[in-house]
């Protein structure tokens, strides 16, 4: 065999290689981005969960308490406010 034929034989495999090559990446990529999805989803569930416990908590049967547990709840649905701990400046 000359070398010219085995270039040639070579070629097919080089192409699957590559073939392969993108779909495993691709693969990889979405498995990064379902993991992120997830991660984000637990994350916001328990900043919600921290937001009802906190809102509970206030609840003490007068209406400040009441007051109180709304502001925490608006506290809660706002994504800008979420990235702050200031739960004490909405009780007031």
């Amino acid at each position: 065999m000359t070398a010219r034929a085995l270039k040639c034989e070579g070629s097919p495999i080089v192409i699957a290689l590559m073939i392969s090559l993108v779909f495993l990446l691709a693969m990889v990529g979405l498995a990064v981005d379902i993991g992120r999805t997830y991660v984000t989803k637990v994350e916001a569930q328990s900043f919600v969960d921290s937001v009802a416990v906190a809102a509970v908590t206030k609840l003490d049967g007068t209406s400040s308490g009441i007051t109180q547990a709304l502001h925490l709840r608006a506290y809660g649905t706002c994504l800008v406010c979420a990235h702050t701990d200031n739960y004490d400046a909405l009780s007031d």
